[in-house]
């Protein structure tokens, strides 16, 4: 097939339900004691297209620093999730159900930084679409991938986040350290986030790109 007759368009987020807060002021933060320590994020599916040895062996690293680990939501691996962090006593980590999607802002914003994972072998047949509304709600990304993974091309290219290969538990925590130590960094990288969530991911540049395809197809006159 000729690539210049290929487009791709990704899918996008409601950039106006999801939008930035302070974590101090999200209701969700403060009800599970998120505001102070240094807190990441996974909301979404816990299933098999998704990679969580390489959180959860972090958290094991990270375990007696000030850094808290969440994890909502549900899937086929929520229960293997919910052993590791029982046999590990990871005080540190909290596994949460899917929260109502009237307050999703509040609970995406509850975190310092977002996790965004693709396991091993998926690139090409599923893409992780949590990465959107992370960008949108302007935490910068902390990427779990393949090397050739092109959610690592969006995040590190547009220096909205870090990338970790799949496996490197202590890179993860390194990144993690570095960012409880360099707010400025994370305010940064968040900025950066929602400027390539504006730029590329809202319904109306998704819909620009459907239109402009849809105008190349059209007959001619």
């Amino acid at each position: 097939i000729d690539r210049n007759k290929v487009h791709v368009v990704p899918n996008w987020a409601d950039g106006s339900f999801l939008h930035p807060i302070p974590k101090a002021e999200s209701p969700f933060a403060k009800q599970h004691d998120l505001v102070d320590p240094f807190t990441v994020l996974y909301s979404g599916n816990l299933g098999l297209y998704y990679e969580f040895d390489t959180i959860l062996n972090a958290a094991t690293l990270l375990r007696d620093e000030p850094f808290r680990l969440v994890f909502v939501g549900g899937g086929g691996v929520r229960d293997q999730i919910e052993r590791q962090i029982a046999e590990r006593s990871l005080d540190n980590t909290l596994l949460l159900p899917h929260q109502p999607f009237e307050t999703l802002n509040l609970s995406l914003n509850a975190c310092d930084a977002s996790l965004v994972t693709i396991a091993k072998g998926i690139e090409g047949i599923s893409f992780p679409s949590k990465l959107y509304s992370s960008l949108a709600v302007g935490k910068p990304i902390l990427a779990i991938s393949e090397s050739h993974s092109s959610l690592r091309t969006i995040v590190e290219s547009n220096d909205a986040g870090r990338w970790v290969e799949l496996g490197d538990a202590a890179g993860l925590a390194d990144c993690i350290r570095d960012m409880m130590h360099d707010h400025q960094q994370v305010e940064e990288m968040g900025q950066a986030a929602r400027t390539l969530f504006e730029r590329d991911y809202t319904l109306e540049s998704c819909a620009d790109k459907y239109a402009k395809i849809l105008k190349m197809a059209e007959p001619r006159r």
